[in-house]
């Protein structure tokens, strides 16, 4: 009964996000074979967080929580939206599929990807500071037929092994932290050589510098930086943060900041899509999907890197 608490494929790539040494199950929680840190398990999903974690992902940790359960409850198992097939479209526009190769998506939330490369061959493992978004992702896959394995962490403190992983996702995931560079740095580590790592994320543009004053989005330049999170965080109090922390980026500093810790063939391009555009009237949207096509207000990016 014990081996069933976890899958043993799992296991095997699990690492400690205190001191990355091995995982291994004793009695009915996971414990690290080194500095004998013990984790939960809930319903077959690791639990790995380290003792303390920054105050931005315990934002996220509550924000994203409230829209997961609901969907739980509500039994709301839909998983294909323009978003989620426009990621797909771009990781195999620079991956070619091998399957049974590992792959990570970080802040997987409902596992949208994740499962579409599961229906490829590949084997998915999905990473999220909510518990509740990765029980609504493992009953999609089950309602799906399909297997995949999830783990409840942070990607600051990747609970995965080193040099473990062929392709890592993160669709707007990697703006939700102050130190970017830490969590790329971190992201690669985890990456095989030779292996890809493509993300989506905010672009400063005047979309996202008028949007951010309804979202709490800063922009991560400097003075305007300072100006939003003042606004944000000292006079709103976080009233306004609806996707919790978030940031957005310039192009340029991506790419250096992924070139820095160790990525090349760094690719950048417009995140092209069909946008909900929630806070526009009806009849200003089809006006609008066509501004933004112009770089001067694109709202969201991708980058490719290769290790």
């Amino acid at each position: 009964m014990q081996q069933n608490l976890i899958d043993n494929g799992l296991l095997k790539i699990l690492a400690c996000p205190v001191c990355s040494n091995s995982i291994t199950l004793r009695d009915k929680s996971l414990q690290c074979t080194n500095c004998a840190t013990s984790y939960k398990i809930d319903n077959g999903i690791p639990i790995m967080f380290p003792p303390t974690m920054p105050k931005e992902q315990m934002i996220a940790i509550h924000v994203w929580g409230e829209e997961y359960r609901s969907l739980l409850k509500n039994q709301i198992y839909e998983y294909r939206d323009q978003y989620g097939l426009k990621d797909y479209e771009i990781l195999k526009r620079y991956y070619v599929v091998n399957k049974g190769d590992l792959f990570l998506e970080l802040g997987c939330g409902r596992g949208r990807v994740s499962l579409m490369l599961a229906k490829d061959g590949l084997t998915t493992v999905g990473l999220d500071v909510s518990i509740d978004a990765l029980k609504l992702a493992k009953k999609i896959f089950e309602h799906n037929n399909e297997r995949g394995w999830f783990v409840c962490g942070d990607i600051l403190n990747p609970p995965i092994k080193k040099c473990s992983l062929d392709l890592v996702f993160a669709g707007g995931s990697m703006e939700h932290f102050k130190d970017t560079k830490e969590g790329v740095a971190k992201t690669c580590e985890l990456i095989k050589p030779t292996g890809l790592f493509v993300a989506t994320v905010p672009y400063v543009s005047i979309s996202t510098l008028a949007q951010g004053f309804f979202t709490g989005n800063v922009p991560d330049v400097s003075f305007l930086r300072e100006f939003y999170y003042f606004v944000h965080f000292k006079i709103l109090k976080q009233r306004k943060l609806m996707y919790g922390y978030e940031k957005s980026f310039t192009a340029g500093s991506l790419v250096k900041i992924f070139k820095e810790v160790g990525f090349s063939n760094v690719v950048v391009g417009p995140y092209e899509t069909e946008y909900t555009l929630k806070f526009f009237p009806k009849f200003t949207k089809k006006f609008i999907q066509q501004l933004i096509r112009c770089k001067l207000f694109w709202p969201v990016i991708y980058l490719s890197a290769r290790k």
